[in-house]
């Protein structure tokens, strides 16, 4: 037992080699000493987990060993085994909602198959308990109209990535009459995206973790009017479980989110609103949490672009430059820029890819390693090595996005990608793959403009090539067509409608 504790904390902090020995040394003890049925259980899913990270493969015994997990789990807990059950829950979801299984891939069976994929979860005590007291919490309030203040005191959650909410942020603090106040949740256990901290608070009957984690910020909580968690995050799980039913809650929701295994942990009981970034994200988070959302106003707000920030004049050597903003990460799958590159260089040796953010780097999941070695690989072949340019990572990507005449979007999955719609801005033409996670609900179409989105770096090529003759002015067409999407007045006015409950 405590090699199996000390190789799950390892698991879990992405040191898989040193995971890896101590499950090897059980395997030792198991040929000693007749072994223990949970333990084995335990080993099977760790060892699981390390080979997904490794392949992202899904096995054959996926579905029995997330299940034999679960069963253990609820036997602990009807036992009064609160540690054991947590335990065996968090790994038995950990494999359920593995990232290289659904962020970290071309097909989610989130996305595909939700209502499949998520049956080992149905038949489980602890999970049934815990949706069966949400559903009666949503029919006791589903009346509740708590007034609203002319002077709203607002509580922002900023969630794991917190710089995507400062123009939140700001929109609110620019609201006539409303106290702002933000609330970084910066305590080791918010940390990360583990689900051990979120599996407890919800089986916790008297939810003695969330009141304890952090007394001054749930103060904050119970105090305010309205209260915006900013992903579906430890944080949102959180501030679920600790609103009181007369403050207005309201989440709003990404791509990782609905791929990930926070979002089916919260108190959707305790939520009025849902802001989705995009229409499919929307889509995908009615899909994966069924009814227990079924009452709540879900509404589309893009991400807020500044387009007075972007000088549509361009450098001469835009005509012939690819640009693809924040590049140094699997999701954005930069090989498929490189493959775009070799095909325009075939034709002709005049075009250029300027890679503009950080690389990718070391701080990242093991698994990333391999993604980062295969872009080098190709980065450094014949036919590409003198046509890319680093810009690393910038504070100026107006000035930089002067010299890009084309934005690629060529990631395996994305909500409402900022740095193309910025391109577009600065007189870009975009060039959008129709992202493989979501491409069975034609995405990447509902936000831009037909023409302008490809399947294949051969597409992507060709799209480029018809848009050469007369490029600022197509992309100046571009730029029009997806002005609803620009729009700082639009987009902030439907914001924060939504936060406060206004429209």
């Amino acid at each position: 037992t405590p090699l199996r504790l000390l190789a799950g904390r390892l698991t879990q902090s992405g040191r898989r080699g040193e995971a890896a020995v101590l499950l090897d040394a059980m395997d030792l003890f198991d040929s000693y000493f007749p072994p223990v049925p949970d333990e084995k259980a335990a080993q099977r899913g760790l060892r699981m987990y390390l080979a997904l990270a490794d392949d992202g493969e899904l096995p054959s015994d996926f579905e029995e060993v997330v299940s034999d997990l679960l069963a253990i789990a609820d036997r602990c807990l009807d036992e009064g085994d609160l540690e054991g059950g947590s335990w065996f829950a968090v790994r038995g979801m950990s494999l359920l909602f593995h990232q290289q299984l659904h962020t970290a891939t071309e097909r989610s069976p989130l996305v595909d198959e939700p209502e499949d994929f998520l049956g080992p979860l149905r038949p489980v005590g602890f999970w049934q308990r815990m949706v069966a007291e949400e559903a009666s919490r949503t029919a006791s309030g589903s009346t509740r109209a708590p007034e609203r203040s002319p002077q709203p005191r607002v509580v922002v959650l900023p969630g794991s990535y917190a710089h995507h909410a400062a123009s939140m942020i700001r929109a609110l603090e620019a609201e006539p009459g409303c106290q702002v106040q933000v609330v970084a949740l910066d305590q080791p256990e918010f940390r990360g995206m583990s689900l051990g901290m979120s599996v407890r608070m919800r089986l916790e009957a008297d939810r003695s973790t969330a009141e304890t984690i952090d007394p001054e910020s749930a103060v904050l909580l119970r105090d305010a009017d309205v209260v915006i968690a900013d992903w579906a995050d430890k944080g949102a799980v959180w501030a679920s479980l600790l609103v009181p039913r007369d403050v207005r809650l309201v989440i709003r929701i990404h791509s990782v989110d609905v791929l990930s295994g926070p979002i089916h942990l919260i108190d959707w009981s305790a939520v009025d609103a849902v802001i989705a970034v995009s229409p499919h994200i929307r889509d995908v988070f009615r899909a994966v949490l069924g009814a227990r959302v079924e009452f709540l106003d879900v509404r589309v707000v893009t991400n807020r672009i500044v387009t007075e920030k972007f000088d549509t004049t361009k450098s001469q050597s835009a005509e012939w430059t690819l640009g693809l903003v924040g590049w140094g990460q699997h999701v954005k799958d930069p090989v498929l820029a490189l493959e775009v590159l070799a095909r325009l260089r075939q034709r002709d040796e005049r075009w250029r890819l300027k890679l503009i953010g950080a690389d990718f780097g070391h701080t990242q999941a093991e698994h990333m390693d391999r993604h980062g070695s295969e872009f080098m690989h190709r980065a450094l072949e014949p036919d590409v090595v003198d046509a890319i340019e680093y810009a690393g990572f910038t504070r100026r990507l107006p000035t930089h996005l002067r010299d890009v005449g084309y934005i690629l979007s060529t990631s395996l999955r994305e909500s409402c990608p900022v740095g193309v719609l910025e391109g577009v801005a600065s007189g870009a033409v975009p060039v959008v793959r129709e992202w493989p996670v979501f491409a069975r609900l034609t995405a990447a179409h509902r936000l831009f403009p037909e023409r302008f989105v490809f399947g294949t770096a051969a597409e992507a090529a060709d799209i480029i090539e018809a848009n050469r003759e007369g490029r600022s002015e197509r992309a100046a067409g571009a730029r029009e067509e997806m002005a609803d999407l620009f729009s700082v007045a639009k987009t902030e006015g439907r914001l924060v409608e939504t936060i406060l409950g206004r429209g």
